[in-house]
């Protein structure tokens, strides 16, 4: 039921989608989530609505209401159901890894990955990236100025990455998985006009430190 309303169209104009219906049933979703007891019973029930949550992030791009919705399912499901973050740590991956991706989108899942970061236990890449969170100075929180729509603080959030790298190496598999696709987005997005030139050698200081480390042979 709650994904027949989370896809309703509008009965007056068939190719527009029924955004009260659509917003109501993720609230609902919201609540049901948030009271969830037996998590081994339901959770192969609810993955469903998980992917379609994800689904939304994807393809809703002009629709900030539903994606906000969305993402806040997303952020229940991965408390009250933790075997649902390697499916988000796949999706996460493959998104950052494509190179014509919309920077909102790729924006979007760079939070969720902040997130998971925050409440994963035993995922050792994870462990590797909780380094560049500062909960301290939010200012300086590599998650929220990688995400910024200022590009100087974009550019700040890779100083601090390769501060951080160059303290303390970053795991091979962390790089190539995560680190690696964030830095290159900056190059991408120029080729895909999506921002301006990139006018701070940052980037491809940061791009020369990590490929030091990949295994070229």
């Amino acid at each position: 039921k709650q994904l027949i309303e989370i896809n309703s169209w509008n009965f007056d104009q068939i190719d527009e989608p029924d955004y009260e219906r659509r917003l109501n049933g993720y609230k609902k979703i919201t609540k049901e989530i948030s009271k969830l007891e037996n998590i081994d019973k339901d959770k192969n029930e609810y993955l469903c609505l998980f992917y379609h949550c994800l689904y939304e992030l994807h393809y809703s791009i002009n629709d900030l209401s539903l994606r906000e919705y969305a993402s806040q399912c997303i952020h229940l499901f991965l408390k009250q159901i933790p075997s649902y973050q390697s499916y988000l740590l796949t999706e996460i991956r493959t998104i950052l890894k494509k190179s014509t991706i919309s920077i909102h989108i790729r924006n979007e899942f760079i939070r969720l990955l902040g997130l998971i970061i925050d409440i994963n236990i035993d995922n050792e890449d994870l462990n590797d990236l909780k380094r560049l969170h500062n909960y301290n100075d939010i200012e300086i929180d590599f998650f929220h100025n990688i995400t910024h729509v200022q590009n100087h603080r974009r550019l700040r959030a890779l100083k601090r990455l390769k501060l951080i790298h160059n303290e303390q190496t970053f795991r091979l598999t962390t790089i190539i998985n995560y680190l690696l696709p964030i830095v290159c987005s900056f190059v991408n997005d120029v080729i895909n006009q999506d921002t301006q030139d990139i006018n701070d050698d940052i980037v491809f200081s940061c791009l020369t430190t990590l490929c030091q480390i990949l295994p070229w042979i």
